[in-house]
């Protein structure tokens, strides 16, 4: 079964509230008990191994193991992706974390191993890696940046959430220290069923000429994936891509009335809203029918 599957046998069984296929991510991701919960046999939507703690290829020996016909199952995550992490380098990344968040005033992040997992939490303070917060990294050196970029390439299971978001806006704004890894992960991805993972795409607002890739995979990358390409909207500066995403979020809530309630997606729309009203991107009357929706669906404001 796919996430997506899980989410909708959830709602059916609760009576039709609609679930979020990444808090099912989110979940099987914190699975305590792997094979016994037989998490591995989640994949993607087009039948793409997604990931597991345990590593893909201990996902594929379990799956063959029990009879699956793997013939259609295809790896979806970059191939240069690194399977194997030191407490060294974990360390290191701790630290450059830590430098950041005290120019911020905030808590230490602690480090945590969940299974043989090794997971970055958060800074010890509540809502600090909100996209609205501070963005905590503006400061921090290119030698910081370059390392904790490279972790969050190849270790994104390292970082919870909220601060896998504030590296995506650093990706946003200073991928060019990255800019080969990052080509060569753009050239061979499937982002139609690439998931949170999504996160990278970021970094397409640090690459010049990127304005018709962004538009493009606005058409190719599900709801509830596309965070990334929302940061990477939020960083460009072309005027392009700004009117490409007013007519995709005219498209979406025209097509469906609940779009963006539980994935969360209706809050970007507000976010770029704000953003454009502000900067005077669109004059009111090209704003109204999106303004219109988002005031009767009572969403948060950003």
């Amino acid at each position: 079964m796919s996430y997506g599957d899980i989410a909708k046998a959830i709602s059916k069984k609760h009576g039709g509230a609609k679930v979020s296929a990444r808090a099912v991510g989110g979940a099987v991701g914190w699975n305590p008990i792997g094979i016994i919960i037989p998490c591995h046999r989640v994949i993607g939507a087009d039948n793409g191994l997604t990931g597991y703690g345990g590593g893909l290829g201990n996902k594929i020996s379990l799956l063959a193991h029990e009879g699956s016909d793997l013939f259609d199952v295809r790896l979806s995550a970059p191939k240069d992706r690194k399977d194997e992490i030191d407490g060294v380098f974990v360390r290191r990344c701790i630290q450059a974390v830590n430098r950041a968040a005290a120019l911020h005033g905030l808590g230490r992040a602690r480090c945590e191993e969940n299974d043989g997992t090794t997971i970055l939490l958060d800074a010890l303070t509540d809502g600090w890696g909100e996209f609205a917060a501070p963005f905590i990294f503006d400061e921090c050196s290119d030698d910081d940046a370059k390392l904790l970029l490279e972790s969050f390439i190849d270790f994104r299971s390292l970082y919870q959430y909220d601060l896998a978001v504030q590296l995506s806006r650093l990706l946003a704004r200073r991928g060019a220290l990255v800019r080969a890894r990052m080509g060569r992960i753009l050239a061979k991805t499937d982002w139609s069923s690439y998931g949170s993972n999504g996160l990278l795409l970021s970094y397409l607002a640090s690459r010049k000429g990127s304005d018709p890739l962004i538009c493009r995979l606005l058409d190719t990358v599900g709801e509830d994936n596309r965070d990334g390409l929302f940061l990477a909207c939020w960083y460009s500066s072309g005027k392009k891509v700004q009117k490409c995403l007013k007519r995709k979020f005219e498209s979406w809530i025209e097509s469906d009335d609940s779009w963006g309630g539980s994935t969360g997606e209706g809050w970007w729309l507000g976010a770029f809203l704000s953003k454009w009203t502000k900067e005077q991107t669109f004059s009111y009357e090209e704003l109204q029918l999106l303004t219109q929706w988002y005031i009767e669906h009572q969403l948060p404001t950003p």
